[in-house]
């Protein structure tokens, strides 16, 4: 059966404001710990302060100017309010000022490798992954969002732009912004040594990608826009220490080689508890109708939990996409995923 048959009356619900959210500034970046500019090599806005509390994004179509920017090579270390942690799905999301141009998931993009530490000290990379061309797209350039994979700089933001004034910024399609999973970090030798702690991340440090010059982490020199740097925004905490429920909303998201992707979605209270009226979808970076972007999938499993839908059809290996999903259950606790086409 299609999606369209699945048991999801849910759908047309009610939307339940979070109960378990934070105040507003909670959830963001509180406090600049370090910062190197290189001494503002590629010009831009250097001021440190304009990262911190909610982000301030441009739109779909245009960069914010409520930035700072890294300088060329250049980071910004930044406390996060109260600390992140290991949760289901997304776990935080990094907003930087990348606009759409020139067609479907095309965007400039200036892009930073993205760190975390538990102690200050000891900071773990995030994987990132570059899969476009052995090229520079030129100052001027675009490229393909879908080519970056755990790089912050690619996806537009949404929150807290004219265009989009009532997009939540801890939903990850409503936000817009790049996302991370600490799942990605399980198996850095720094958890291994106990000197990183993935329940209790406290701090994050942006660190802007030279293009053409530094290497992703499969050895492949990594390719963005532009002669500047990349132009940070606001951090925002999606899991964290005060929102430590077990019984929230989980979404699995895999995309195959070939482009066939998995949901799963699940509640462990049951799937009358999800909130359908609050699932919310994304293709590179613009917002989407869930339903209709799922009608084309086979239910593959449908249980007490969820279910788990599944695209049975190759997609052309030169449709190079990401997919974002977002989900409340009626407490008001959220899950989002976000993944690209390896």
């Amino acid at each position: 059966m299609n999606a369209g048959t699945w048991p999801l009356a849910w759908l047309g619900g009610a939307v339940v404001v979070g109960s378990s959210s934070l105040p507003a500034q909670a959830v963001h970046a509180a406090q600049v710990v370090a910062v190197d500019t290189r001494g503002g090599l590629g010009g831009g806005v250097f001021l440190p302060a304009n990262a911190l509390g909610a982000p301030q994004g441009g739109g779909l179509t245009q960069g914010s100017t409520h930035v700072h920017s890294l300088g060329v090579g250049g980071s910004l270390t930044v406390q996060v309010a109260v600390p992140v942690r290991d949760g289901p799905g997304v776990d935080f999301l990094v907003a930087e000022n990348a606009f759409a141009t020139g067609g479907f998931g095309l965007v400039f993009g200036e892009v930073a490798f993205v760190e975390v530490s538990s102690n200050g000290v000891d900071f773990a990379r995030f994987p990132a992954r570059y899969r476009g061309p052995d090229s520079d797209p030129g100052a001027f350039g675009v490229v393909d969002l879908a080519h970056f994979e755990n790089l912050a700089g690619m996806v537009p933001v949404l929150a807290g732009s004219l265009a989009f004034p009532n997009a939540d910024p801890q939903d990850v399609v409503e936000a817009g912004s790049d996302a991370f999973d600490l799942a990605d970090l399980r198996v850095d030798p720094l958890v291994g040594l106990g000197l990183l702690d993935l329940t209790a991340i406290t701090q994050v440090r942006l660190v802007d990608v030279r293009s053409g010059i530094d290497l992703d982490a499969a050895g492949r020199r990594v390719r963005d826009c532009g002669s500047g740097s990349a132009d940070i925004d606001a951090v925002t905490a999606i899991q964290h220490a005060n929102n430590m429920a077990t019984n929230g909303p989980e979404l699995q998201l895999a995309i195959g080689v070939d482009g066939r992707f998995t949901l799963a979605i699940d509640d462990p209270d049951g799937w009358q508890d999800l909130d359908g009226a609050s699932l919310r979808a994304s293709v590179q970076g613009l917002p989407m109708d869930a339903a209709a972007l799922l009608s084309a999938c086979q239910v593959t499993r449908a249980d007490a939990r969820g279910f788990t839908l599944s695209l049975p059809t190759p997609l052309p290996s030169t449709l190079r996409f990401r997919l974002a999903f977002a989900i409340r259950d009626r407490a008001g606790h959220r899950c989002g995923v976000a993944r690209v086409r390896p």
